[in-house]
């Protein structure tokens, strides 16, 4: 069996992804279900066929047992001991090991790593909490707090992938001690070196830079990465494999006149374990390190180096540090554009040996377009799985950027690190130039791109996700078996049409209400296929949300706004939206009105009251209601869906509510089927197949 350490890897994070949306209570059961089937296949393959796809299958399952039991002890042995402190409350002393400031600059979130509780001294674990002020890395606090569990959001499978299990709430801010930290030679380097880009290459360069070279996005504009997610190109923003590569090749290549072959080797393997401490051991850069150490291994014992078994290896060592690992959004985007382009690689060289009389200027141009592409449909999948939209036209911005790429790379580290040694300053003035042309013209790519109409697909879900896979594993089992090409295009045409129609008929006449934003009174965007309305509510922050909602779906325009804010007058929401009408129920409405829309099949009902104001939708007999202001709910028909915000309402009936925001105390007097809490919820009416609600990947732990 070929490249078994691949499998072995793979098979870990692939059952590790998955197990991190499934109860804990079902690991062993779903760990048994595996140790049957994988004695199944190996029966099957014994007795019955002889292949290897077999082999392939018993791996899988039998390293799944393996994975899912390993979860177990790891949830026992590691995440239960840190959240049996939730509901507690402590003195604890702390070291900052990361902060994300909000926009504001006025508040911060911290993780940090907890070394003492009331003085005693433990081991260590990290927490998140929010802070007022403005913190660095490496300041170390002192501060009350009550530790609580995470709240279940969209980012909760991002903190346990970094291996934070715990939240925490400050009781006092202002009795916060804080001893400002030391920052490292490292990072006092990164800070000079940047202050020194900035004077070379103003502007977003810089911010290019220093996310590519360092990992430190924070100076990116929102226009840039907006630009770059829609081209395609954003994994040149994430520090990883493609950036170590860069690296570590530039240093092999740069000793290898002066040293032996083994030396080169070792300072290429010291390169990429420097460029790991410098911008932090984060799980896409530890697997990219992983392989570029185990690649440089085999070519250091003389063996035939495989790409595939250093990745799987690196899966591997991840999932058993942390099983959590498996589900970070950048590790999984690193992990699958790699293998497409190792995938589209290993086929463009068997391919090209039957075409010996191509021409080699031909051969590099088709290389590098395989490449794109294999990128590209790699990570649709984990593109879909998280809701971040496909890039239509991602393969040709890629082919375009391609041949500039590692020169883009190679300068850019070489900027940086000329700049921020003062002895080779001068050397830095052309490298720069020629670094700002490269990034100059990504720039110029990903902006025309953006901007091209339908740039972006927006599908989601786990139904889109898993036919995508089924039909790259489609294509994979008809190469194999050298599947005729006329054959394997028919076979997979036919089932990509399938596919198709199933989600078209899944999507048809689907009326999406979704929240705008993660605030306590989030308004709501009502998507129809051929119209748009809102329900706003909340501050005048609401108004960029609703605009980001419509921008991600490719909306350009409202057809109905509806305003259920008791004080309209104090900032103008019709000019700020560009909506076509505008129905404001605390001056358009005495107590109860019916308004007419453009959205076939569903109706809108608004209320006015004393204290608040509400909008009704109702659709193929079912309502969902949204408030704004407290509510009395006494005489009005059974909700089926309630889109909750801070008023209190009376005598509600409701089978599911819907917080974008963690709910207030009284709340928790409200009874309901369930209650979910998530701003990435949506509700689906339709007006034949009635409503259902649509959970992101937030993950059940």
């Amino acid at each position: 069996m070929r490249r078994l350490l691949a499998a072995i890897g793979f098979s870990f994070l692939a059952v590790n992804f998955f197990a991190a949306y499934w109860p804990p209570a079902a690991y062993g059961l779903s760990a048994a279900v595996c140790v049957v089937g994988g004695l199944a296949v190996i029966f099957i393959r014994k007795r019955f066929l002889k292949k290897s796809a077999l082999c392939y299958a018993a791996v899988f399952f039998l390293c799944g047992a393996v994975a899912l039991m390993h979860r177990m002890a790891y949830e026992q042995l590691v995440v239960k001991p840190v959240q049996a402190l939730a509901g507690t409350q402590a003195v604890i002393m702390a070291e900052i090991e990361e902060v994300s400031q909000t926009q504001e600059m006025s508040y911060a979130f911290v993780r940090a790593k907890v070394t003492r509780i009331d003085g005693n001294k433990v081991s260590p674990f990290s927490v998140r909490f929010g802070l007022p002020g403005k913190y660095e890395q490496g300041d170390v606090l002192t501060a009350e707090v009550v530790f609580e569990m995470p709240e279940a959001d969209r980012y909760l499978l991002y903190h346990y992938a970094n291996g934070v299990y715990l939240s925490a709430s400050v009781i006092d801010p202002n009795a916060i001690l804080c001893i400002p930290g030391e920052a490292g030679a490292w990072q006092r380097w990164k800070e000079k070196s940047i202050e020194a880009v900035q004077s070379l290459l103003p502007g977003e360069n810089t911010s290019l830079i220093a996310a590519m070279t360092i990992g430190d996005d924070s100076l990116l504009s929102k226009q840039t990465e907006e630009d770059m997610r829609k081209a395609g190109l954003s994994h040149l923003l994430v520090v990883s494999g493609l950036h170590l590569s860069a690296v570590s090749g530039m240093l092999y290549e740069s000793v290898r006149g002066w040293l032996s072959k083994k030396s080169a080797l070792l300072a290429a393997c010291g390169g990429s374990l420097l460029f790991m401490a410098l911008v932090g051991f984060s799980p896409s850069v530890v697997r990219a390190g992983v392989t570029m150490l185990l690649f440089y291994a085999a070519k250091w014992m003389g063996e035939k180096e495989d790409s595939l078994t250093s990745l799987g290896f690196a899966a591997l060592l991840l999932c058993l540090f942390n099983p959590y690992a498996a589900s970070d959004v950048g590790l999984l985007l690193s992990f699958s554009a790699t293998l497409g382009v190792l995938t589209a690689n290993i086929l463009w060289q068997q391919w090209i040996l039957e075409k010996e009389t191509t021409p080699s200027w031909l051969r590099q141009i088709g290389q590098m377009t395989m490449i794109s592409v294999g990128a590209v449909l790699a990570t649709a999948p984990v593109l879909i799985w998280f809701d971040m939209g496909l890039s239509l036209y991602g393969a040709a911005a890629n082919l375009l950027v391609a041949p500039l790429v590692l020169p883009m790379m190679a300068s850019a580290f070489m900027t940086v690190l000329f700049a921020g040694l003062p002895f080779l300053g001068i050397v830095a003035y052309p490298v720069a130039f020629f670094c700002g042309l490269c990034l100059k013209w990504l720039q110029w790519v990903a902006h025309t791109t953006a901007m091209l109409p339908a740039s972006t697909l927006m599908l989601s879900g786990l139904y889109p996700a898993v036919a995508v896979i089924g039909l790259f594993v489609v294509v994979w089992a008809a190469y194999q078996n050298e599947v005729s090409f006329p054959k394997a295009f028919c076979i997979t045409a036919l089932l990509a049409s399938a596919a198709c129609a199933v989600f078209l008929w899944q999507t048809s006449g689907v009326i999406r209400v979704v929240f705008a934003g993660s605030a306590e009174n989030a308004p709501l965007v009502v998507l129809a296929p051929d119209a748009t309305a809102v329900v706003f509510r909340g501050g005048e922050s609401g108004i960029a949300e609703v605009r980001q909602v419509l921008k991600e779906h490719q909306r350009n325009d409202i057809q109905l706004l509806i305003d259920l804010r008791k004080e309209p007058e104090q900032f103008p929401l019709k000019e700020a939206l560009e909506s076509e009408t505008i129905f404001t129920v605390e001056t358009d409405c005495f107590q109860r009105a019916v308004l007419s829309s453009e959205i076939e099949g569903l109706d809108f009902y608004v209320l006015r009251q004393e204290n608040g104001c509400a909008a009704i939708l109702s659709c193929g007999g079912g309502y969902a209601a949204v408030t704004s202001g407290a509510m009395d709910f006494e005489y009005m028909p059974e909700i089926q869906v309630f889109f909750a915000g801070s008023g209190k309402i009376e005598h509600l009936k409701a089978d599911t509510i819907l917080f974008a925001a963690s709910p207030r105390e009284h709340w928790q007097s409200v009874s309901a089927q369930q209650t979910i809490k998530s701003e990435e919820t949506e509700l689906w009416l339709h007006p034949k197949r009635g409503w259902s609600i649509k959970e992101e990947n937030s993950g059940a732990v």
